[in-house]
């Protein structure tokens, strides 16, 4: 209750009465008690509102808070925890949405964080100590620390550290980061600190000091004498100076300076830092190694001096402009030709100093200059401009401007190049003079002459148009030079001729007229006509030269079938006597058969047989030997075995050779060749016979002939031909291969030999040669270029296939050859002969067929050629089975078209087992 006091002030009392035990006739009484609750109310509701304040900030603070009693069971063991007091930020990290976890057991509502937990709280309430754990939840991280309350209670506190422990993850990249920095950046970072004296020491390098000076950073670090000692003497008293020591005074410090390491190395170190405020001064900084930027600014400063000597020096003038089109550079040419010094016009506008004007109407030209500036390209000046000197003077020029650009692409000015063209004018009119008189002479040379860009003429003279018939040059312009060559027409090594490259060969052309003339000619590479790349020919007629060349050459042969016909003879002879005479007796010995013979003239007869035989082979021999040097098919060129021609221009000698020296061969592989059989085997006759002719008779053990072939360096062909003679004076050895120089006895030689053989190899690409031989002797070498590619040969015959006898037709008008072949084959095959052509046609017309048609080439009436050709119309399959026999000698259309068909020749005389050979492969190829 409330009591009033007198005071008029309130006081909070509590009161209780009891009766006291009466007293005979005493009224009746009681005892009261009041007591002064006050303060006690005062204190309570003090508590109150302090219990109610604890409990807002228990509520409300960041950190979780919880109070958990223990549950025991019968044998006093805590088994789970009520939740007595938590607050919200512990609500909603355990309990979340749902409903207040007070009064719930912390099995039953968060049982994991019970699962976690648990043993660790009933170590807490059993010894008292106190638990500490961090945990991560919701993005924040905690410091969780448990307290014993009483015998039954914990409490749990888990206090926001986040900002601590980004704080300290922070400080650990930093420091990580900085010192892979510190690590990887090309120098130093350093600390340093200044002491009392004045001197400054290091107090952190970081590890590329090691590189820097080759010294650690425990070295350096607390030394302020040793980096001093390193640097370089001059460096280190200007590091000394007044003013160097005032500019370290300043917040920002940059210096450059040379050390030297204990390797010996010198090295140019630059050193920035910046100082921090304090006391004592202190500052960070960095160290860097500039020895390679200084070599650079070293050769920098000598490219820039060597390029104002070149400026100064070179022959054209050079002006510079600024990006207003102001003068900042001339160099001494261009000083003489406008008549300004450097210094003078250094600073004025560009059209001041380098006036110029047009020279066909005496205007002011534009200034290429102001180009530049306007469109940031090249520009070129304008023909026919002149320059105006200072002094009045004027000189045709020709120049250029260009941009000058920074390293970012801004244009900021322009350099202007010109030249002289006084003398060039000059020049340029004598070259024109020069070039029309050039082409005066041109015009009326007896040499024909001929200008072709890519195998097409563009430029003839008279003489040239005469060669091909026509009256006018330019009747020839826009012509392919193929275009006017002989079908097939090749050079030497096999090509077809285009024109189109140097070369220095003869060709046959066709004229206007149908005419073939020869025309040898030479080409010079890339030649300048019209402003373009062209080749030059010059050629000339060299028909009737060559009709001489082939009546010489015939002559040559013809005398060297005159040397050796004594020899041939002897080699036809010898065969032919024992043949005749083998022949002779075996006509007597039948002439006898009337009676029996013995077997031992049988076997007399055979033998002969045999030897008759043998010799026929010999003369044979002797014939294709003889018919090599003396085919007239001098322009067809083919494959040709070296060591067959070889052994025919030996074998056309023997008979004297025996008589001279030992002969010896050395035939190794040879590239393929292609040339005309003919002509390259009188090369090697005429070689042959010089070297037997120069060796004396009667002694062939003490001389020696070697022929060598092979393949030199370059891939060509080679052969060589040694002899063991007296060898060739060195005075004369030089004019061996001169027309007509000939050192042999008026009527044994001619003098053309070695110059024909000169000019048939060289023709063909080749090389001829005459050196001493060793110990004495002369060696002959010639060299021949390789075909460009695989030589083709004739079409490969197949085995023959096994079948019934086969069908032959033979046409030949020689009588005897067609009853020689029908004995020689009728074993085999049935065969007919007939002497006409019109009467093997009209068979074939009729039906009938053959396997194989032996005909020969060269027929009157008709020729083998018009009989293929008259076949093929009516029965191409029998055309194709045709065999041609030829006797070796042939008109110029014969030749022709023995090249065009791919038919087998057979030449006479021929082999009896290859020609039936032949006859069974044939027939394997048709069935």
């Amino acid at each position: 209750m409330h009591l009033l006091r007198a005071d008029g002030t309130w006081r909070v009392v509590s009161g209780s009465a009891a009766p006291l035990p009466p007293k005979p006739g005493a009224p009746r009484r009681s005892i009261a008690i009041i007591l002064d609750l006050t303060a006690r109310r005062a204190a309570e509701e003090a508590l109150a509102r302090s219990e109610a304040r604890y409990r807002g900030i228990f509520q409300k603070l960041n950190d979780q808070l919880l109070v958990a009693e223990a549950v025991r069971d019968g044998d006093g063991a805590v088994v789970d925890w009520i939740i007595r007091e938590t607050n919200q930020a512990s609500q909603r990290e355990l309990g979340g949405d749902g409903p207040p976890l007070l009064g719930s057991r912390a099995s039953e509502r968060v049982p994991r964080y019970f699962e976690r937990v648990h043993e660790r709280w009933c170590h807490v309430l059993a010894t008292g100590t106190p638990w500490a754990y961090e945990a991560r939840s919701m993005g924040r991280d905690d410091l969780v620390r448990v307290f014993r309350l009483d015998d039954r209670t914990i409490i749990s506190a888990a206090l926001d550290v986040t900002g601590q422990k980004n704080a300290e993850r922070t400080a650990r990249i930093l420091t990580a980061r900085y010192e892979r920095t510190a690590t990887t950046v090309p120098g130093a970072l350093c600390d340093y600190a200044e002491r009392l004296d004045g001197s400054a020491v290091f107090t952190y390098l970081s590890p590329g000091c090691l590189e820097l000076f080759e010294r650690t950073a425990d070295e350096l670090i607390g030394n302020p004498d040793l980096l001093p000692q390193m640097i370089v003497p001059e460096d280190a008293a200007r590091l000394g100076s007044p003013e160097a020591r005032a500019r370290r005074e300043e917040a920002e410090y940059r210096e450059e300076f040379r050390v030297r390491t204990p390797s010996g190395k010198e090295k140019w170190v630059e050193y920035t830092r910046r100082a921090n405020l304090g006391s004592p001064p202190s500052g960070s900084g960095f160290l860097l190694d500039i020895s390679a930027r200084k070599q650079a600014e070293a050769r920098i400063a000598e490219e820039r001096e060597r390029l104002e000597v070149t400026l100064r020096s070179i022959g054209d003038a050079v002006i510079a402009t600024d990006e207003e089109g102001k003068v900042t550079l001339m160099n001494l040419v261009a000083e003489a030709l406008t008549g300004w010094s450097a210094d003078e016009a250094r600073g004025r506008p560009v059209d001041e100093v380098f006036h110029i004007l047009s020279e066909s109407n005496r205007e002011k030209a534009p200034n290429p200059v102001h180009r530049v500036l306007q469109d940031g390209k090249v520009v070129g000046l304008a023909n026919h401009t002149a320059l105006v000197a200072r002094d009045g003077s004027e000189r045709p020029i020709a120049d250029s401007g260009a941009p000058i650009r920074d390293p970012s692409g801004r244009m900021i000015g322009t350099v202007l190049v010109f030249r002289d063209q006084t003398e060039e004018r000059r020049a340029e009119a004598a070259i024109l003079r020069s070039r029309r008189e050039l082409l005066e002479l041109v015009e009326k040379l007896p040499l024909g002459v001929f200008v072709t860009r890519d195998g097409v003429i563009v430029y003839a003279n008279p003489t040239f148009a005469h060669y091909l018939g026509h009256d006018r040059a330019a009747a020839l312009l826009g012509q392919p030079v193929s275009g006017l060559l002989e079908r097939e027409e090749t050079t030497p090594h096999g090509q077809r001729a285009d024109f189109r490259g140097p070369a220095r060969t003869e060709w046959r052309a066709r004229t206007v007229r149908g005419q073939v003339v020869t025309l040898e000619g030479e080409g010079a590479r890339e030649i300048d006509f019209e402003g373009t790349a062209a080749t030059l020919w010059a050629v000339q007629d060299i028909t009737e030269l060559r009709a001489m060349h082939a009546q010489l050459m015939q002559a040559d042969r013809l005398a060297s079938v005159g040397t050796l016909a004594a020899g041939i003879a002897h080699e036809i002879n010898n065969p032919l006597a024992y043949v005749i005479g083998s022949l002779d007796f075996m006509a007597e010995t039948f002439a006898a058969l009337e009676r029996p013979l013995p077997s031992a003239s049988l076997e007399e007869v055979a033998q002969a047989l045999g030897e008759a035989r043998e010799g026929a082979q010999r003369v044979k021999a002797v014939v294709r030997d003889l018919k090599t040097f003396s085919r007239a098919d001098e322009e067809r060129r083919s494959a040709v075995d070296l060591p067959r021609l070889l052994d025919s221009s030996v074998n056309m000698v023997s008979n004297e050779l025996r008589h001279r020296a030992r002969l010896e061969k050395a035939y190794a592989p040879t590239p393929p060749v292609v040339a005309n059989e003919a002509r390259l085997g009188q090369v090697f006759l005429n070689l042959v016979i010089n070297a037997v002719q120069c060796l004396p008779e009667g002694r062939p053990e003490d001389e020696r002939i070697r022929i060598v072939t092979g393949t030199d360096e370059q891939g060509r062909a080679l052969v060589e031909i040694h002899d063991s003679g007296p060898g060739i004076p060195d005075e004369i050895r030089e004019r061996i291969f001169d027309p007509f120089f000939t050192t042999k006895p008026i009527g044994v030689g001619t003098g053309l030999g070695l110059a024909i053989c000169r000019n048939t190899v060289e023709a063909l690409g080749g090389t001829i040669s005459a050196r001493p031989g060793h110990p004495r002797g002369t060696i002959f070498r010639v060299t021949l270029p390789a075909a460009d590619s695989p030589l083709e040969s004739r079409r490969p015959l197949p085995s023959a296939a096994p079948g019934t006898r086969g069908r032959v037709l033979v046409v030949d008008d020689e009588a005897a050859v067609g009853v020689a072949l029908v004995r020689l084959l009728r074993k085999e095959h049935d065969v007919m002969a007939t002497g006409r052509a019109h009467e093997a046609l009209d068979r074939i017309r009729s039906g009938e067929r053959w396997d194989v048609i032996l005909c020969d080439l060269m027929m009157p009436e008709m020729t083998g050629m018009e009989l293929y050709r008259e076949v093929g119309r009516i029965a191409p399959e029998q055309a194709a089975r045709m065999v041609f026999l030829t006797g070796g000698t042939f008109t110029q259309q014969a030749r022709t078209f023995l090249q065009e068909v791919r038919n087998v020749r057979v030449e006479k005389p021929f082999d009896s087992e290859e020609l039936r050979a032949l006859i069974r492969r044939l027939r394997g190829a048709t069935t």
